[in-house]
């Protein structure tokens, strides 16, 4: 008996301890949200953020916007999931959070809040943003665009965005997020496979055959005055 006691005790630690200390930090790590940012602030007109989370076991709980506040359960939703609250826009595909606000907040003295709410779990994690006033000698909409958002099949083709006067010119192309200058005496500009034309009114846009293999994107800057507004257009692969 006392060999038995002498070869127990000689035993490698390791193979006396338990391993629910490992089984715990998987679970935990599998169950984090791990947001990639928490705080978000958008000027008076808008805008749009993309964000990331770590994990993607969780779902949203709750959508406050204002003072209304929407609760959501996990049943209703999926890794693929959107909703519209007053003003603000959720979407989610798996990790990747997508938040726009959708409209302007012309009020010179109340800003507009939000928070969304996510759970896991393990955790609770929250986004929080607001959407400041219209500052003055900040324009409003003086170009009034028809849409502000135009997509277009593999083949390509052309559309066009009706205006509500002529004062606006063009400032910038961005292709897939690089953005490239244009000459403001122009009114019509080429820019690799997209090109777009002012023609009275009327924003005209073209682009050519996808054969990337991959989506595109692009948006267009347009200025009156001191008034800014973009067209923004994605491309499909197939």
């Amino acid at each position: 008996m006392k060999k038995l006691f002498l070869l127990l005790a000689a035993l490698p630690v390791f193979m006396l301890q338990s391993c629910d200390n490992d089984e715990k930090d998987d679970l935990t790590n599998g169950e984090k949200i791990g947001l990639s940012q928490t705080e978000l602030e958008y000027t008076w007109r808008g805008g749009c953020d993309t964000l990331q989370t770590q994990g993607s076991d969780w779902y949203f709980s709750e959508i406050t916007v204002d003072d209304k506040t929407e609760t959501l359960t996990q049943e209703e939703q999926g890794t693929d999931f959107e909703k519209t609250v007053e003003w603000l826009n959720v979407k989610r595909k798996d990790k990747e959070i997508e938040i726009k606000i959708t409209d302007r907040n012309t009020s010179a003295t109340d800003e507009r809040t939000f928070e969304i709410v996510l759970q896991s779990e393990a955790e609770r994690e929250s986004i929080t943003g607001k959407q400041n006033v219209m500052l003055d000698g900040d324009w409003d909409d003086v170009i009034g665009l028809s849409t502000r958002e135009v997509s277009f099949g593999k083949d390509g083709g052309t559309v066009e965005v009706a205006t509500q006067g002529e004062f606006w010119w063009m400032t910038d192309i961005t292709l897939n997020g690089e953005v490239y200058a244009v000459d403001y005496g122009e009114t019509s500009h080429v820019k690799d496979w997209v090109s777009a034309s002012k023609i009275g009114t009327t924003l005209q846009i073209e682009v050519s055959p996808n054969d990337t293999g991959a989506e595109r994107t692009f948006s267009i800057g347009l200025e009156a005055g001191n008034y800014f507004d973009r067209v923004e257009g994605v491309q499909a692969a197939e």
